[in-house]
């Protein structure tokens, strides 16, 4: 078979995450070899071990795209639209990432935690960061006021969830079908978290998620 000479370490390290993802860490390097279209030794020649290329064709960059939509949506805009773009791109994090955070754990069971050793947990910076963002959108009347971090905290499991259970079913999430998800999750969401149409201020309410 002919070797592709000007392979980039990118494209070694895709066909890794593609075979990675299929069968663990177990893969074996002769067959990543063989779909990136390069030596054994070309392969070790940018990754010192098995161990280095499984972490690097696993990484999950951070921070995620999502956080850039924060960023650019505080306190502007049409909020029910902007939370619809968050959603949609939370979820398109959590469709990338749960299947390489699943495969990592899966394989190296209690070795897979040392990544987070010395730092926040991911898990805990996301929900600090969207739980930010709402609280500031309902400090300016943008969100009705209620429990900021356990909105966002419920926003974010149920995301994770439904692409979580697609991921165990093999079920196929299209861009179309992503946005149908976020656009449904909102829905659901929207009479309890929406401004008084009134004046336009949030209202306080004594538990989160009133409606009115």
């Amino acid at each position: 078979m002919a070797r592709n000479t000007t392979i980039t370490e990118e494209q070694i390290l895709e066909a890794a995450r593609a075979v990675f993802l299929e069968e663990g860490f177990g893969a074996q390097t002769a067959k990543i070899a063989r779909r990136a279209q390069v030596s054994e030794g070309s392969i070790f020649k940018r990754f010192p071990t098995k161990e280095a290329l499984f972490f690097a064709a696993l990484r999950i960059e951070r921070p995620p795209v999502w956080y850039l939509e924060l960023d650019r949506c505080a306190g502007t805009g049409d909020c029910r639209e902007n939370l619809l773009a968050i959603f949609y791109n939370i979820l398109l994090f959590f469709h990338e990432m749960l299947p390489r955070t699943v495969t990592t754990m899966g394989s190296l069971g209690p070795m897979a935690h040392k990544t987070f050793e010395g730092m926040e947990h991911p898990i805990v910076t996301d929900n600090n960061r969207l739980g930010d963002f709402l609280h500031k959108e309902m400090e300016t009347g943008r969100l009705r006021t209620s429990d900021a971090k356990l909105l966002a905290r419920l926003i974010l499991g149920a995301l994770s969830s439904y692409v979580f259970s697609a991921m165990i079913i093999r079920q196929d999430l299209t861009p179309a079908e992503l946005h149908k998800i976020a656009t449904g999750t909102l829905d659901f969401l929207w009479s309890g978290i929406a401004p008084d149409p009134i004046n336009g201020k949030a209202q306080e309410s004594g538990r989160p998620f009133s409606g009115g």
